[in-house]
Order: C-alpha cells, then sequence, then structure tokens
C-alpha cells in the first residue's frame, strides 16, 4: 500500500510560526505540531507508533 504525506502550505506554516514566536508557551509536542497543521500520513491503517 503507497502512503502520501500531507504537508501544510507554506503560507500555512509561516502564519503557525509567528504565532508561535508570540506566545509566550511552553513549544508544543511534534505530533501536537503535524495535528495543528494538518501534517499527516494517508492510506496507512498502522501508523507504526503502538497506540
Amino acid at each position: 500500500m503507497t502512503t502520501q504525506t500531507t504537508h501544510p502550505s507554506k503560507e500555512t506554516l509561516q502564519q503557525y510560526l509567528e504565532r508561535r514566536h508570540q506566545a509566550n508557551e511552553v513549544p508544543p509536542t511534534p505530533d501536537r505540531v503535524r495535528e495543528q497543521l494538518g501534517w499527516h500520513l494517508s492510506g496507512n491503517k498502522d501508523d507504526g507508533r503502538g497506540r
């Protein structure tokens, strides 16, 4: 089975980074960043995380 990776647009990523730069918070986990940006693999039932 082939998988496809979705990537956020350049503009979406720039906006996200600007918001993160201005936020006075602890950085999110990589999984949370991918979730917020809609960056994921599609077409794969098992994502390999064992959850």
